[in-house]
């Protein structure tokens, strides 16, 4: 049992590593068998001319989080394990409503629009994108944060060598997204899409980084997924009506509200832990 007193990430990595090789292998097929139904998805949709749809993309989420569950149920591991609860839900929450809030201040925001006069979207489809894109966060965040990642330590015990891992793996689970962008404008895979598979590797890695010490130090998925909502949605400028023609500006503002975000996740946060810990240690003496 953890003491009251731990700090969370002492706490998480005294969880983790409880976790055997099987279940490492088994958060790596997970993975493996999600990143092939990708593909498979992407070579059936082109091959029959289907029309893509992101509401429908979402039904496969929806079949792999309940497929996680019952594995979990299975294995008689508690949803806790992977973020699912609301014990000791206001800190969490309160951090994650900051990480939304800074967000929008960079990349195609809510803020940036304000202050340039753009024209705002119908409200039903910012309802649309709010839903789909707090559900896809949640979702990854759920399997490659939550599970994946922590399961590793199951396999590979030094922590740097586990943390880069779960990043390599969240980061080429997005590859089956740009490869049917690819083939679905007719780009292919020329040296523009090598280029930008390259560019969008390097935050995706970062991200991982940044979402799985969020989750280290609140122990909920609660602020991990609204500070990786909060930044799609700041970046697809789903709150505007707009053309946006340079992407990579975009990318360099937001990347600017990360390093804001950073300073939250890396200082304020252990502080606020520490103050935690103190309080506790002063009441149970």
């Amino acid at each position: 049992m953890n003491d009251v007193n731990q700090s969370p990430i002492a706490a998480y990595k005294e969880e983790v590593a409880q976790y055997t090789k099987k279940d490492a292998i088994h958060a790596i097929l997970f993975f493996v068998g999600i990143t092939l139904a990708g593909l498979i998805e992407v070579a059936v949709v082109n091959y029959f001319d289907l029309p893509g749809n992101i509401r429908t993309a979402q039904i496969s989420k929806i079949i792999w989080l309940v497929i996680l569950i019952l594995y979990l149920k299975g294995k008689k591991q508690k949803l806790h394990t992977v973020g699912l609860h609301l014990s000791d839900w206001k800190k969490p929450l309160a951090v994650g409503l900051i990480f939304v809030f800074l967000s929008q201040f960079g990349g195609n925001g809510i803020f940036p629009g304000i202050f340039g006069g753009w024209q705002m979207n119908p409200a039903s489809l910012i309802i649309e994108m709010f839903i789909i894109l707090l559900f896809a966060a949640f979702w990854e965040d759920v399997v490659y944060v939550g599970f994946v990642q922590t399961r590793i330590y199951g396999l590979i015990k030094k922590d740097w060598l586990a943390i880069t891992l779960g990043a390599v793996i969240f980061t080429t689970m997005h590859y089956p997204m740009l490869i049917s962008q690819a083939i679905s404008s007719g780009e292919g895979f020329g040296f523009e899409f090598w280029s930008y598979l390259a560019f969008r590797s390097i935050p995706w890695f970062i991200m991982h980084i940044l979402f799985n010490d969020v989750f280290r130090q609140l122990r909920s998925i609660i602020p991990v997924t609204l500070l990786h909502f909060s930044g799609n949605f700041a970046g697809f400028g789903s709150f505007w009506n707009e053309e946006f023609p340079n992407f990579y500006v975009g990318s360099v503002t937001q990347t600017i509200v990360t390093l804001l975000s950073m300073s939250i996740i890396w200082w304020i946060l252990p502080y606020l832990n520490k103050r935690k810990a103190a309080k506790q240690k002063t009441a149970a003496s």
